[in-house]
């Protein structure tokens, strides 16, 4: 038997990069591609649009955070031909070929692209539902990005609202909406770096409208969080919505914390419901207070938490301020502002106190001065505890999904639910 040598055998790298790109060709992601962006092979194209973006979503899933020009060598020990296709080298996703699919996919639209590939898959793969859930993330980037530079561009890093809690880095807002039970993602969009929620969310869900009634589909409903509700309230008539009320809204705090016997429905894993209807911005809506005993409890912690740091904050400030002297009990008083409690009250006595001039033992008739001390007592304010606590784990859902054979009770609480917990789950996969 011949032994083989080093240079007859030759290894490659293959780890989840095949089933990832068996998925993209089930999915047919390339031919779409392909068809919006085709290339004529006898004009020196090497390799078509739909393999440039395939071979960048591989790059994507295998941890390479690299320049383009670093491509070709992420390539290097991966079976080229059997992810492209036959005849397919690394050395042909050159860093101009990518950027070639780059600049052609931002020239037609990266909304319009996303949108037109995800909405074909999803009709092919009975991916879409009646829902469409949309939020923002951010995505921080390093460098200077000098606002001189490309000024008509609307999407440019800027800095805002970091979610990421990196003030100090100028950021992009990234739109993405899901739809279906699989959440699958439908739309998505970039804004710069300051754009708020309240009306990218509501924008977005407009033009999302527009663009299913060109499509002729079934009407959607638009599910938000509360920086979705003010926005689908006010521009929102044509299209079916629910979102989470804000609860800085006076209607929505007092039922929050209403104290008045409800009759609850009891759903399952621990929460339970009550429906009240509101007109709050001249627009008809069913209005669910929802409970979690969930949220609750862990919110329950969290605000024990406060009560024992207020605490502990204020007990210093009070004990510095016990050992002040002050010429006028006027401006003892006054000191007694400076000290700012959500969760305790304190009772503070005003003292007259007699300060000699002279050092030693002072004489009968000794000359002194009158100063003014303070002394106080601290402790919780339970009315203001119980109130807090009565609104722990509640929140309000609203809809402008009138008829409950659409939309039930319970099936707009298992929707926002869903909601949140595939959201939160995204952004952190993005941060």
């Amino acid at each position: 038997m011949n032994q083989l040598t080093d240079e007859q055998v030759k290894g490659k790298v293959l780890d989840h990069l095949g089933l990832v790109a068996a998925t993209i060709e089930d999915l047919g992601l390339t031919k779409k591609i392909d068809t919006l962006f085709p290339l004529e092979q006898n004009k020196g194209s090497k390799v078509t649009m739909g393999q440039r973006a395939a071979a960048m979503i591989l790059n994507g899933l295998g941890f390479m955070d690299e320049r383009l020009y670093m491509f070709e060598k992420y390539l290097d020990n991966k079976p080229v031909d059997k992810l492209f296709g036959e005849k397919v080298e690394a050395n042909h996703f050159n860093d101009d070929a990518l950027g070639r699919c780059l600049d052609t996919i931002a020239d037609y639209g990266v909304t319009k692209f996303f949108t037109e590939v995800s909405f074909a898959i999803g009709r092919e793969q009975n991916l879409i539902g009646r829902t469409m859930r949309g939020d923002t993330t951010t995505l921080l980037v390093y460098g200077d990005y000098p606002e001189d530079r490309e000024p008509n561009i609307e999407a440019r890093p800027k800095r805002g609202h970091s979610k990421a809690k990196r003030g100090d880095l100028k950021q992009m807002v990234l739109h993405l909406a899901t739809t279906g039970s699989s959440g699958f993602p439908i739309w998505m969009e970039t804004h710069a770096g300051n754009a708020s929620d309240k009306k990218t969310l509501i924008e977005a869900a407009k033009r999302m409208q527009a663009f299913k009634e060109q499509l002729h589909l079934d009407e959607f409903i638009y599910v938000g969080d509360s920086a979705f509700y003010s926005g689908a309230v006010k521009d929102g008539a044509n299209m079916k919505w629910l979102s989470r009320v804000p609860e800085n809204i006076k209607e929505a705090k007092e039922l929050i914390q209403t104290d008045k016997k409800l009759n609850w429905t009891e759903l399952p894993n621990g929460y339970r419901i009550h429906p009240f209807e509101s007109h709050y911005g001249k627009v008809k809506q069913r209005w669910i207070l929802v409970y979690s005993k969930q949220a609750f409890e862990r919110e329950i912690k969290t605000l024990e938490k406060q009560i024992e740091k207020e605490k502990a904050k204020a007990s210093k400030e009070l004990w510095h301020l016990s050992h002040e002297e002050f010429q006028c009990g006027a401006d003892a008083k006054k000191a007694t502002l400076r000290i700012k409690l959500k969760y305790h009250k304190t009772f503070y006595e005003i003292e007259e106190i007699k300060k000699h001039t002279s050092k030693g033992r002072p004489k009968k008739d000794a000359p002194y001065t009158k100063i003014f001390k303070i002394t106080y007592t601290l402790e919780k304010d339970e009315n203001k505890i119980t109130y807090a606590k009565r609104s722990k784990g509640r929140f309000i859902l609203a809809t402008n999904e009138l008829d409950p054979k659409i939309l039930s009770n319970t099936q707009r609480v298992q929707k926002t639910i869903q909601h949140r917990i595939k959201l939160s789950i995204y952004q952190k996969q993005r941060l």
